[in-house]
């Protein structure tokens, strides 16, 4: 928890606000412009995971994830609108920020032995198989559900090595 009241709230805003403002302008302008379009949105497993540092982060996500969820529905529901909405989720992509976990010590960030383990197992994804993922997921208009796990290969197994 932060001791900052007004830093945490305006972290909360930037990272919940920004992706649904600039969300609902996309999907306001390829309504304006009789366009299909696919809103994807990236989200974080810390939207459902009780990750202890991340109160803040993780409920931002947790915010985009539901809105996202209600705009596809109504997106679904709107009878001539060719849009659609979905969240991508990455798992453990072999990225700096998983390696700088990885360098922490685990009794203090539980991720890094999780993130540790998944290297050693080779479970760790590439972000060339996370991108893969996420363009597959994109322009595949029967995937079911609007938040989509992406990313560790356990998650992505069609997606080549």
């Amino acid at each position: 928890m932060t001791a900052d009241p007004a830093g945490y709230a305006e972290g909360f805003l930037l990272n919940a606000g920004s992706t649904i403002a600039l969300g609902q302008a996309f999907l306001a302008a390829c309504a304006r412009h009789d366009v299909p379009g696919t809103l994807v949105v990236c989200s974080s497993p810390a939207a459902s995971d009780v990750v202890p540092g991340l109160s803040q982060y993780g409920a931002a996500k947790a915010a985009v994830e539901h809105w996202l969820r209600i705009v596809a529905a109504e997106l679904a529901a709107a009878p001539g609108i060719a849009c659609r909405a979905i969240a991508v989720v990455p798992h453990a992509v072999d990225t700096p920020m998983v390696r700088g976990v990885m360098a922490e010590d685990p009794a203090a960030v539980p991720l890094a032995a999780y993130f540790g383990d998944l290297d050693r197992d080779g479970g760790l994804a590439t972000p060339e198989q996370a991108a893969a993922h996420i363009w597959q997921a994109a322009l595949d208009e029967g995937a079911p559900g609007s938040v989509i796990p992406v990313g560790a290969r356990h998650l992505a197994a069609d997606i080549p090595a």
